[in-house]
């Protein structure tokens, strides 16, 4: 099937960040907050929960009320921000806020 940026006709490689093997911690955790902020600006914007009610235990289905197609606009909206592609797959083991987070954050070597 592709990604939402397939669908949507983005070319999402135009877009991939240069990285260097000597990135540091400090730059990871970096990436990390907006890893984390990027994801919280989709689901506020999708959903209209209040930033003060959000954490990241939050379930997508049980307490956020998301169903297939605004958990597909979070996707592509964080898809957008980030400027990179998420697998289809990936997104299909999603259930709490904290997973996507996990699951698009870079892993540290």
């Amino acid at each position: 099937m592709g990604t939402i940026g397939d669908l949507l006709g983005l070319n999402l490689q135009d877009f991939e960040p240069e990285t260097t093997d000597n990135e540091s911690a400090t730059d990871l955790e970096g990436v990390v907050d907006t890893v984390a902020e990027a994801v919280w600006a989709a689901i506020i914007d999708e959903t209209g929960v209040e930033p003060e009610h959000a954490s990241n235990s939050l379930g997508l289905v049980q307490d956020l009320d998301m169903d297939e197609l605004s958990r597909w606009a979070v996707v592509a909206m964080i898809e957008r921000d980030l400027k990179c592609t998420i697998a289809d797959a990936e997104v299909h083991t999603w259930n709490t806020v904290d997973d996507i987070i996990h699951s698009l954050r870079p892993t540290r070597r």
